[in-house]
């Protein structure tokens, strides 16, 4: 038995007439094979010239018939074109094509919708079994090697979810991508579609749906302060850029990153949000405490002779850079299982951490000293970065975000404030949030913080601008300056806190509720002065606001101060 191929394009109107003739013999014949190849005409001359050269033919129109050897195999054998196979129907069968030019021409018609379908069909379930793709960049650290697993297994994105896995590094790393890909094929998991390696942020960014930032970058021993600074704005600038070209436009951004081995990603994420307006909105990036949540979890857990899975809802305020930029608050931290209970429950009860320990000393002024000390103390024991609980705490984090948490427990993110807990709004701060829904999260706004918790968030961010124009002093130079400023070009300034120095020439606009300003008729000075008494645990912090309008806004100021202790 024979089987017959018909290749030609959906346009031509022969191959129309030699389709209809080989489906009229199929009919007849029960054993008579055929198989159709339709392509558009932008397809057909690399079609054509691949398979005759393959089997070293001579054919130069549409269509192409050859025979194949279905029983015993063999060469494609060249029957040629409409005219050719005609006489080898007739020569062998006696049938006729009684088709009129007509006829052929409206099929042909036909051809070319059906394909055209056929072809949007065809892409839409491509599309729909498209695997999830994963970016990892400064993909040759500790941490990604530590992570990869959790990405791999189907712990964090689910076993159903098919997955590749793009890893990302400079071209000088490349050698070591490839090993660390071949490691993850060998693990054999099952979501596991593909994984690849590239230097190239284009080629890694395309259709991304997930990327995790690990940069690690460090100043030059004879580089000056404003050159480095040009130059960590620019790397992540570009970042930005890259993503708003080619990622998919829901794309999720993950940030840990590090600048001189301190965690900077509530700088570095307003810089990518600025520079992808197309492809991130403000709730799909954020950054992770690295450290900092875990170590709070294990250190009271110590104290209180428990697994530090059973401490939850502790939170990280602030920016995460040294201890006078972040807040550790156990007021709704709560422990399940406790042994320190008068009466014994089951698990699911739940007791508040500060009922537990009762003592505010520890809690406000010994534990942020415990956080440094632990992770000095296995640093120095490991002597390298404490990849392990960073990756577990990056995992952890990613997970319930994707997947939602059904236990309303509460997360420390580092997200785009808007205005909540008189953080300014569009700056990256850690605040508490909960992912209630998958791939969503809400900010926790119901907290009834305490004057000192107030007052240490105040701090925060007066230090956190303070740093900030230094900054900006150096990097103005720059024409990319304007995106090193922690808030969203597209936000309102209203709440944006500035010392005295004006930042109007700055090349972006600011919104102020109904009336569109330009830099040159707004300017919002907010200064935190902080002086320090001479008990170094008690600081007075004022923070003072005047808000200033040319012609469009009435002036409105006022001036708030207020002392508390820390």
């Amino acid at each position: 038995m024979a089987k017959l191929v018909i290749a030609g394009m959906a346009e031509c109107p022969y191959y129309a007439r030699v389709e209809l003739l080989a489906d009229k013999m199929v009919m007849s014949l029960p054993q008579f094979e055929i198989r159709k190849i339709v392509k558009m005409s932008s397809e057909w001359e690399d079609f054509l010239k691949d398979i005759c050269e393959q089997n070293h033919w001579k054919h130069h129109t549409s269509p192409v018939v050859w025979r194949e050897p279905v029983d015993f195999g063999g060469m494609k054998l060249l029957v040629g074109g409409a005219n050719e196979f005609q006489e080898y129907v007739y020569a062998y069968y006696g049938v006729k094509s009684d088709m009129t030019s007509c006829a052929m021409v409206s099929i042909a018609s036909d051809n070319i919708r059906f394909l055209k379908e056929m072809q949007k069909d065809q892409e839409a379930e491509r599309l729909t079994n498209q695997p999830f793709k994963i970016v990892i960049t400064h993909a040759n650290s500790a941490i990604a090697y530590s992570i990869m697993p959790s990405f791999l297994d189907g712990s964090i994105f689910g076993l159903e979810t098919e997955v590749t896995v793009c890893l990302h590094d400079k071209a000088e790393y490349l050698q070591s991508l490839q090993g660390i890909a071949m490691e993850a094929e060998d693990t054999a998991c099952g979501p596991l579609r593909g994984i690849s390696v590239t230097s190239d942020l284009a080629e890694a960014f395309a259709d991304s749906n997930f990327i995790l930032m690990l940069d690690e970058l460090r100043k030059n021993p004879n580089e000056s302060s404003k050159n480095w600074k040009e130059r960590k704005t620019q790397h992540f600038v570009d970042y930005g850029r890259s993503l708003n070209q080619f990622a998919r436009k829901d794309v999720k951004v993950v940030l840990a990153v590090r600048l001189n081995d301190e965690f900077h990603s509530c700088y570095a994420a307003p810089i990518i949000l600025n520079s992808a307006p197309d492809a991130l909105n403000s709730r799909n990036i954020g950054a992770i405490s690295s450290y900092v949540a875990s170590s709070i979890r294990s250190i009271i857990a110590d104290r209180l002779d428990v697994n530090a899975s059973q401490i939850k809802d502790t939170i990280v305020w602030g920016i995460h850079q040294g201890t006078q930029f972040y807040r550790a608050d156990c007021s709704q931290g709560k422990v399940f299982d406790s042994k320190h209970s008068a009466v014994w429950a089951p698990t699911q009860i739940q007791r508040s951490i500060r009922d537990i320990i009762h003592d505010e000393t520890w809690l406000e002024k010994e534990l942020p000293k415990l956080i440094e000390e632990r992770v000095k103390l296995k640093q120095d024991s490991i002597r390298h970065t404490c990849a392990l609980s960073i990756a577990g705490t990056i995992a952890f984090t990613i997970k319930h975000w994707i997947k939602g948490d059904g236990e309303e427990r509460i997360f420390s993110l580092g997200v785009s404030s808007e205005g909540w807990y008189d953080i300014p709004q569009g700056m990256f701060f850690f605040t508490p949030v909960r992912f209630n829904k998958p791939g969503n999260w809400s900010p926790v706004l119901d907290l009834d913080l305490s004057d000192k918790a107030k007052i240490a968030i105040r701090k925060i961010i007066a230090l956190a601008f303070e740093e900030q124009d230094d900054t900006m002093s150096s990097a103005l130079d720059s024409e990319d300056a304007h995106l090193y400023m922690i808030t969203s070009s597209a936000e309102t300034g209203a709440n944006i806190p500035k010392d005295t120095k004006d930042y109007t020439e700055l090349p972006h606009k600011q919104a102020s509720g109904d009336v569109l300003v330009s830099p040159n008729s707004f300017r919002k000075i907010q200064t935190y002065q902080i002086e320090t008494s001479q008990d170094p645990i008690s600081d007075i912090v004022t923070a003072s606001s005047s808000y200033h309008f040319s012609g469009e806004k009435e002036e409105d100021s006022s001036n708030l101060p207020v002392k508390a202790e820390i």
